[in-house]
């Protein structure tokens, strides 16, 4: 009896462990099919994350491109216009140096005029002396070219002339305008007093500055304007230290000795510069046209008669 007691008790015990064993086995296995599933949620999750932070970063980066490029164009458009405008500023202050009473575009105008004359004038001359069509075409093309330049370089060498001008003449202005305002006189009476007797393109300039001054004008935009019209070094110089003086209260007079005596010693160091510069200059065209005739001179004599002799 004791046997079959341990037996049934051995046996009642299996079965209870069986039982709780397949009872906790199937809850761990809900368990772990749980966190499975979690898992692969999670993965997925993750990876449309990822996808989608791809797919921004792609949408940003196009983004950015996009931006960089209307950028770039804008900046391209900006500096083309900004050239034109610098061009047709410097085609304004030529004309305004040498005077001519007519704008940019007018100048334009009077240029595509004379390249029309040009190709004018080709096409009559080919057509009397009956040229073949490619020298025809060429002979416009060249003509054409040449008479759009010529207004420009007109221009050009104009108001380098009066540059030039302008950077002779100012010391005499300035050692003229010390004395008038030790007498006595101001800046703008000196200036009207030297213009009454000297109308030289320095005066003409300074009158003009002084003029749209008496019209309303800060006297720095008046002289900034005048100095980015003239572009002259000496000019700019003057004219800086004439708005500093205004600006600082200086006296205009010690500013306008100063002023002389620096632009004397600019025009000796330039006489100077030159001086050293004509033999290098003169060089050429004496090696050119000058010693050839010497030569023939000197030796022709001498030539003809080796010629008799050995004839």
């Amino acid at each position: 009896m004791d046997i079959l007691a341990l037996l049934i008790s051995f046996l009642v015990a299996v079965a209870i462990f069986g039982l709780f064993l397949g009872l906790f086995s199937g809850v761990g296995a809900g368990v772990d099919r749980q966190n499975e599933r979690i898992r692969d949620i999670r993965n997925e999750k993750e990876k449309s994350i990822a996808d989608d932070v791809k797919k921004e970063k792609v949408k940003v980066s196009e983004a950015i491109k996009r931006k960089k490029e209307e950028n770039r164009k804008k900046v391209a458009k900006r500096n083309r216009q900004k050239e034109k405008e610098n061009k047709h500023s410097t085609v304004d202050d030529m004309l305004a140096i040498v005077q001519w009473d007519i704008t940019s575009e007018q100048f334009l105008v009077i240029k595509l005029v004379c390249a029309l004359v040009g190709v004018i004038l080709s096409m009559i001359i080919c057509m009397r002396l009956h040229v073949g069509v490619n020298k025809f075409v060429l002979a416009m093309i060249f003509c054409g070219l040449v008479g759009m330049l010529i207004p420009g370089e007109m221009l050009k060498g104009k108001s380098k002339k009066y540059q030039e001008s302008i950077r002779l003449d100012l010391p005499d202005v300035m050692d003229l305008l010390v004395v008038s305002v030790e007498a006595g006189l101001g800046f703008d009476a000196a200036l009207m007093r030297l213009y009454e007797r000297n109308k030289t393109v320095v005066m003409e300039q300074l009158i003009q500055a002084t003029r749209d001054i008496q019209r309303g004008v800060s006297k720095r935009e008046a002289y900034l304007d005048l100095a980015q019209r003239c572009k002259v070094k000496e000019l700019t110089t003057f004219l800086t230290a004439m708005i500093q003086a205004d600006q600082l209260g200086t006296s205009i007079q010690t500013v306008l000795r100063s002023q002389a005596e620096v632009l004397r010693n600019e025009r000796k160091r330039t006489a100077a510069r030159k001086a050293k510069e004509a033999p290098v200059k003169m060089l050429i065209p004496m090696v050119l046209f000058v010693f050839p005739v010497i030569f023939i001179v000197l030796l022709g004599p001498a030539a003809l008669n080796i010629m008799d002799i050995l004839g």
